[in-house]
Order: C-alpha cells, then structure tokens, then sequence
C-alpha cells in the first residue's frame, strides 16, 4: 500500500531559483488576466495551475505591477525580432516607423479588455518611473532598428515624438470598436504623419515632451479611477479621443456602471 502523492507546495520546489519560479507564475498568471484582472488573484490562480500553494505568490514581491512589468520586457524582446525580420530595407522612414509600432500595441490587443488596468498600475506614481523608462526604451528600439543612430538632442527629441505617438495611439485603441482595429491604425497613421513634418526634432523637444506629459496625464487620471479587481468592479473608466486640428484631446468620462 503506498501512500497518497502529497500536494506539491512551494517548499519542495527550493531547488529552482526564485527569478525562474517567479516567470513561471508570471507567465501563467497572463492566462488569467482577462478574467480576473491584473492583480494578486490572477497571480494566485496561476500558482494552483503550476500546482504551488498559493503562498509560493509572495516571491512576486511587489504584486501585479511586477506582471505588467514581465509583459512589458517580454514584449520588447518580442518587437526586436518581429520587428528586424520585416523587409526594412523595401520601407520609408515612415513605414518603418508606424509599422514599429503598430507590432508593439498589437501585442496587447488579447489583453485590451482589462488593459486599462495594467496602465492604471503603471500610472501609479510608485510605479510610473519605472514604466515610462520601459516605453523610452519600446521608442528607442524602434528608432535604432529604423536605422537611427543619432547621438545629440536629436536623439531624445525623436523618441520622445514617438513615445508620444506610441501613447496616443495606446489610448485610442481601448474604446476603438473598428474592425481589425483599422481607426486605431488610421490614427496612428496621422499622428506619425504629424511627428515626420516637424522634423526639427531638437526645435520641437518642448512640444513633444508636451504631447508625452499630456498622454501621461490622462493615464494619471485614470489611475484612481480603475480599480484591480476584475471586470465586475463598481465603477470603469471609459476613454474618448477626438482630434482636434493636428492636436490630440482626450477626455476621459467617469461613468457608473449600470446595475
């Protein structure tokens, strides 16, 4: 007579390191974030599918934030194969340029219905240090494969243009109901049509810094707004995104949900 194989717990897994049984966690936590949310519970129910006690979640020591933050770096590592394997030399500036990152938000479209709630994380000022270096760095990939190696104030005028498309167009893709997403990509289209006709990236750092802190203040706005606990939550955050002239606005109306 044997007996019984007991649970599995985090105890018995000592052997594995703590950086490998937290992206396992991590990347099974993803399974669950459009039913659940991007909290805590996401990362406990991926712990029962890897057959962990629920405790073994406290080696994501800083909670959900830590799975935008995995999703985010796995996504970049992402963008710069997708990205060098595209025909670049056959492609304007232009192409390159949209097409950079419409790889990169395409990649959040199986999440964009709790999406909301990864930014509101990341807009936490505990948190948005961290997030924004991330995003410059989803700009800077995207400039550098295009073929720039720019080294003056041209470099950070540049990506910061494109990080302010980049957030603009993350904006307009959470209420945009368009099959495929095409009004997103007409968007996006426009908007880099903008950033390569000021070309004076060094004379347009100010403005451009401007479109990014105006993005970032939107997502500032919804931070309090949204809450983690999965789409049966109280209230929600509707985003609407109008153009006016060459210039984005953003309104963001705070609704009740029906009951």
């Amino acid at each position: 007579i044997f007996a019984p194989i007991p649970k599995r717990n985090f105890c018995m897994h000592y052997r594995e390191s703590d950086e490998a049984l937290k992206n396992k966690i991590l990347q099974a936590a993803l399974l669950h974030v459009n039913r659940v949310g991007w909290n805590d519970k996401a990362l406990a129910l991926a712990c029962q599918d890897l057959g962990y006690s629920t405790a073994a979640n406290r080696i994501v020591s800083t909670g959900a934030i830590e799975l935008v933050n995995y999703v985010t770096d796995l996504w970049l590592h992402r963008l710069e194969e997708d990205f060098k394997n595209l025909p670049l030399e056959e492609m304007s500036l232009k192409e390159r340029l949209k097409r950079g990152v419409q790889i990169r938000l395409s990649y959040q479209i199986p999440y964009l219905n709790t999406w909301h709630q990864a930014i509101a994380l990341g807009s936490n000022p505990k948190n948005f240090t961290e997030i924004a270096d991330k995003l410059m760095k989803v700009s800077d990939t995207i400039w550098y494969i295009s073929g720039d190696n720019s080294f003056n104030l041209n470099w950070y005028g540049k990506r910061l243009a494109l990080l302010g498309v980049y957030t603009s167009t993350e904006l307009y893709m959470l209420t945009d109901k368009s099959v495929d997403y095409k009004e997103s990509w007409n968007f996006l289209d426009r908007r880099i049509d903008d950033m390569m006709e000021a070309r004076s990236y060094v004379n347009n750092v100010s403005l451009y810094t401007n479109t990014f802190q105006g993005a970032i203040k939107s997502l500032l706005t919804i931070f309090p707004s949204v809450t983690s606990e999965g789409p049966n939550s109280v209230s929600y955050t509707h985003l609407r995104a109008h153009e006016t002239g060459r210039n984005l606005v953003c309104r963001l109306l705070l609704e009740k949900k029906k009951l």
